[in-house]
């Protein structure tokens, strides 16, 4: 039987959907270690179906940093993967400055601020507390320097980070008042399709990212390199944890609406870095799919606005902007049926 056009493309993304729901997303986590990557590299990580990646930045306070940050962002950027920065915590080293989790997480944010202001899709920065204590710190204190540390975060560049651990320190090192944060854990026990249970991840009660393995292969990478995936699928992802992703707010002002049509009529047929600018389908090219991106999402406030950015919320749509929503439906539908008439 033949159908009408409009139910087959209804039907195509619903099961576009449907597919990209149940698959996983696939991610690595990098340092100097991984050696430098040449943009063929990254291309052969990309065509991998490696989906995120996380890089290290700082290693504590100024100026301790890991030799390829700078590559390591620019290359997968470049790649059209996302990429966030990891720092590693120290939060047994500076006991006595009341200022030592604000200094480590400024540290970060002056190094990175830069990319999250930019044009290519970054992942939540990563604080990675997992240094043995010996002892010597308190669970309380251990968890309220990650917090000051999440909180300077917060405060530079918009946005909560991601905590990683493991669930040995987790469980003995860190109290429920960090558990706002999503939890990225590292867990070897067991690898996907099957998860961690509860007990990898107390005192959290889920866990986001998940490092399964630390001896993985990946093409474009000489030696071991570690494996991620996400809890969820990758829309889910970029829309909860890539602040620069558009997701139908071309222009960057907090809100999906009539000006972010007007962006997206004016730049149509233009290629984009995946995911930015007006490419909301993550395609590299800015078209049909992202008007759809756009008309799911109008009216919609969007928190994930990029660092620097205006952020005029608008929960209700004005009158005028209603009108300009009818008129792109039109013209988009008149669009499809002009092209199935020929």
């Amino acid at each position: 039987m033949r159908q009408l056009p409009f139910v087959g493309f209804v039907l195509a993304v619903t099961l576009l959907a449907a597919t990209r729901a149940e698959a996983l997303v696939n991610g690595i986590d990098i340092s100097v270690f991984q050696g430098t990557l040449t943009a063929a590299n990254w291309q052969q990580i990309k065509a991998s179906g490696v989906q995120f990646v996380f890089a290290r930045v700082t290693l504590g306070s100024c100026c301790d940093h890991d030799a390829n940050y700078v590559a390591n962002l620019n290359g997968a950027i470049a790649a059209g993967i996302p990429i966030g920065p990891y720092a590693v915590g120290y939060p047994q080293t500076n006991m006595s400055d009341p200022n030592d989790a604000a200094n480590e997480a400024n540290y970060l944010i002056s190094l990175t601020k830069s990319y999250y202001q930019g044009s290519g899709l970054m992942m939540r920065p990563v604080l990675d507390i997992e240094l043995p204590t010996d002892g010597s710190l308190t669970k309380t204190y251990t968890s309220q320097w990650v917090v000051k540390w999440a909180n300077t975060i917060k405060a530079g560049l918009g946005v909560d980070p991601i905590i990683y651990t493991y669930p040995n320190y987790a469980a003995t090192e860190l109290n429920s008042s960090v558990t706002s944060y999503p939890l990225w854990i590292a867990s070897y026990n067991n690898s996907p399709p099957a998860t961690p249970p509860a007990s990898a991840y107390a005192p959290w009660s889920t866990y986001k990212f998940w490092q399964y393995s630390s001896t993985g292969t990946v093409p474009g990478i000489s030696g071991n390199v570690d494996l991620d995936v996400y809890n969820g699928n990758f829309l889910q992802m970029l829309q909860q944890y890539s602040p620069n992703y558009s997701n139908g707010d071309y222009n960057n002002n907090g809100v999906v609406d009539a000006a972010d049509y007007v962006t997206w009529r004016n730049t149509m047929g233009n290629s984009a870095n995946p995911g930015v600018a007006a490419d909301g389908d993550l395609s590299g090219l800015i078209d049909d799919g992202d008007y759809a991106t756009w008309r799911s999402s109008f009216g919609n406030a969007v928190p994930n606005v990029p660092a620097g950015a205006g952020a005029g919320f608008a929960p209700v749509p004005e009158p005028a902007s209603s009108l300009l929503l009818i008129i792109a439906a039109l013209t988009t539908l008149s669009r499809r049926s002009s092209r199935h008439l020929r």
